[in-house]
């Protein structure tokens, strides 16, 4: 027992007051709870709590217990024995396999990312390792990344190039069939001039064979280039032949039409040829 060299008086009300010192010491602080305990003749003044007063009947009971029954049984607290009955040599035996325990249990729930922090730090050509190794990584991937795209790409290629190699084939294949009727009544024309004997209805018989398939040219979009009276346009004209106009009005208007031009769609598809006057 530490002794300090202080002393009190007690006044009239049986009080005595504890230097400020020494209660900042032991962080005694206004409404603290303290045990008295009378031992021999000396009077103890203890911090009073509930729990250590439990674990004093809890001591005093396994001591009785242990009396009784010549049981080994101890109360252990943060790893120290508390049973004052114990064997010493017992007790320091026991608390050192304990803290052994704890060791090891401490170890095993060290979190990995503390031990990785504890580890040694890498050296320069460590580092150097990692980062060509993670730059390889990327490589491959971006390398997969690229056969995929070019994999797809190719596909596609060949995709369009079959869609458009049946566009070309086939493409003409609604003109076409417009056309078959046309063939028709030219096949039962020829058949009908075999024994035909009045020209005049064979001529208009041919006159509503044609009108059909001027007007089945421009269902699909054919259109015939006007020349009569028009000026000169080389875009959807070809002047063959330049003669003198009759009129002053005529001079570099066409005069006459020896080919008709057709246009698909606005797009020449053959070009007028024809007579120039000047």
């Amino acid at each position: 027992m530490k002794q300090t060299g202080v002393t009190r008086k007690i006044d009239e009300l049986g009080r005595i007051v504890l230097p400020k010192e020494l209660r900042k010491y032991l962080n005694i602080n206004p409404g603290d709870d303290f045990q008295i305990t009378i031992e021999n003749e000396k009077i103890i003044l203890e911090k009073y709590s509930r729990l250590q007063n439990e674990e004093l009947e809890l001591i005093h009971l396994i001591n009785c217990f242990s009396s009784i029954t010549n049981y080994s049984i101890y109360l252990v607290i943060n790893n120290k024995i508390v049973n004052t009955k114990m064997d010493p040599k017992e007790k320091k035996v026991k608390e050192e396999e304990l803290n052994v325990e704890e060791t090891l249990n401490n170890a095993e729930e060290q979190p990995q990312d503390e031990q990785a922090e504890n580890a040694a730090p890498m050296t320069h050509e460590e580092e150097l390792e990692k980062e060509l190794e993670t730059a390889q990584e990327t490589i491959e991937e971006q390398k997969d990344k690229y056969l995929r795209l070019s994999a797809e790409f190719d596909n596609y290629r060949k995709r369009t190039m079959k869609e458009k190699a049946e566009l070309i084939l086939n493409g003409g294949e609604k003109s076409l069939s417009s056309i078959l009727p046309v063939v028709d009544d030219f096949e039962r024309a020829i058949k009908t001039m075999e024994t035909a004997t009045d020209v005049q209805a064979v001529k208009e018989g041919v006159e509503l064979i044609y009108n059909k398939f001027m007007a089945t040219l421009a269902q699909n979009g054919v259109k015939v280039i006007e020349t009569k009276d028009q000026p000169l346009n080389t875009d959807y004209h070809e002047a063959i032949a330049v003669i003198p106009a009759p009129s002053e009005a005529q001079k570099g208007k066409i005069l006459d039409c020896v080919q008709t031009g057709y246009t698909l769609n606005d797009k020449v598809l053959r070009h007028a040829k024809v007579v120039v006057g000047e």
